[in-house]
């Protein structure tokens, strides 16, 4: 299961259960055309940073800036996702970066389990 859908899984339960209590009423105007979630934003933003490493011979300065903006922007998805408690989505995300940033550099994936507390 791909860490999008568990967490698309995660906020449809907890939509279903604020439902359920009469928490949660639907907007009355809603807003048409394609949105996606801050953590969604995120993630993609670091696999263009990727990307565009991937084009960038390793070792230098434009290469080592990329890697630290791409490592910032992670630093923030991650805080993100433990301030909302999702903390085994956060490992989840963590270790998918890992092998996405593996995968488009060629390098060999890192295989760590996820602890579940």
């Amino acid at each position: 299961m791909d860490a999008f859908d568990i967490l698309t899984e995660n906020q449809i339960k907890s939509w279903e259960k604020r439902k359920a209590e009469g928490k949660d009423t639907p907007a009355k105007n809603p807003t048409s055309g394609k949105r996606s979630s801050f953590e969604a934003m995120l993630y993609r933003s670091i696999l263009d940073l990727y990307k565009q490493m991937a084009s960038v011979e390793s070792g230098t300065k434009q290469y080592a800036q990329l890697d630290r903006r791409a490592e910032n922007i992670k630093a923030q998805l991650l805080v993100s996702m433990e301030r909302q408690k999702m903390f085994i989505n956060s490992q989840i995300f963590s270790q998918q970066l890992l092998n996405r940033k593996a995968e488009i550099l060629g390098k060999q994936k890192v295989d760590t389990k996820v602890l579940h507390p």
